[in-house]
């Protein structure tokens, strides 16, 4: 199995900051301890980019369980958690578009 080098985990923690700070995250404590709260349209999901060196992996967490059923399908119902485990096979930048493109099916839209 293929390893995530440090250079790697770097770049993609990185990546993904610059990417969820983009999609309006907010950073402070929260009930789940994780870093960051993104506003969706399923309610509040809290996010943590984790450092593995085994899968690009990205741990999220819905407040409110009753308001994702029918937005996301591979979601826990019983936690909440709605995680990404991404091979190490593939580029940080892809792994990164990959988290990016899950997270903005849920964002609300935006009048401008």
């Amino acid at each position: 199995m293929k390893k995530i080098t440090k250079k790697q985990r770097a770049e993609f923690q990185k990546l993904c900051h610059a990417m969820l700070q983009e999609l309006g995250c907010r950073t402070g404590s929260n009930e789940f301890h994780y870093d960051y709260v993104l506003d969706t349209t399923c309610g509040e999901l809290y996010i943590d980019v984790a450092d593995s060196n085994v899968t690009f992996t990205v741990f999220t967490r819905f407040r409110d369980i009753d308001r994702v059923q029918g937005a996301v399908s591979d979601y826990n119902p019983c936690s909440g958690k709605w995680n990404f485990h991404i091979s190490a096979s593939v580029t940080s930048e892809y792994a990164v578009d990959l988290v990016r493109r899950a997270l903005e099916r849920i964002l609300p839209v935006k009048v401008q």
